[in-house]
């Protein structure tokens, strides 16, 4: 059986844990893991700021009420935190920690947080949000009138560049563009 001097095992730890960028330890240093940890009574200092933001709702239909919140990972930063939160809707700024927002006009919307501890350490998270428009009952969309018209039947009335666009419309959706596919 082989025995290793303390010093060779410490240094040969040293420079694998060093080469992954974690924690120096020096082969004259008797406690290098109790050091590390905190455990000769020392206080350990938190870890960078780490925090994640939530959503209740991330699509919903107008008005769409979203309820937002961020939490910052147990050991990390220095409390206190301050919050705020952008809707991505050109609406106010939020400073509370868990806002509740409505979007009233629909499309895709980026709800972003920026977190700051009392040290100045600075974090950010976001979530995408979409918002859909309603019709109303027995409303129909653009799309689904184009289909209900003749083709050539409102050309007659329409000025001549507005019957080109209709037609292109008709072409495009038809899948005849004339393009080789």
């Amino acid at each position: 059986m082989t025995f290793l001097k303390k010093s060779v095992v410490i240094a040969a730890v040293a420079g694998f844990l060093g080469s992954l960028g974690s924690i120096q330890v020096h082969a004259e240093d008797a406690k290098p893991a109790e050091k590390a940890a905190g455990s000769e009574g020392e206080a350990t200092e938190p870890g960078a700021l780490t925090a994640f933001a939530d959503v209740d709702e991330s699509v919903g239909d107008v008005p769409h009420t979203v309820k937002l919140d961020v939490d910052v990972i147990d050991g990390t930063g220095t409390p206190p935190f301050t919050y705020i939160w952008d809707f991505g809707d050109a609406t106010e700024f939020s400073k509370e920690k868990a806002p509740t927002h409505v979007y009233k006009i629909p499309g895709s919307f980026r709800a972003s947080v920026i977190v700051t501890d009392s040290k100045g350490e600075i974090d950010q998270d976001y979530f995408d949000i979409s918002v859909n428009e309603v019709l109303a009952p027995g409303a129909i969309t653009a799309e689904q009138l184009m289909e209900m018209l003749p083709p050539g039947e409102l050309n007659s009335q329409l000025k001549p560049y507005e019957a080109e666009i209709l037609n292109q419309l008709r072409k495009g959706k038809s899948g005849k563009s004339g393009k080789s596919q």
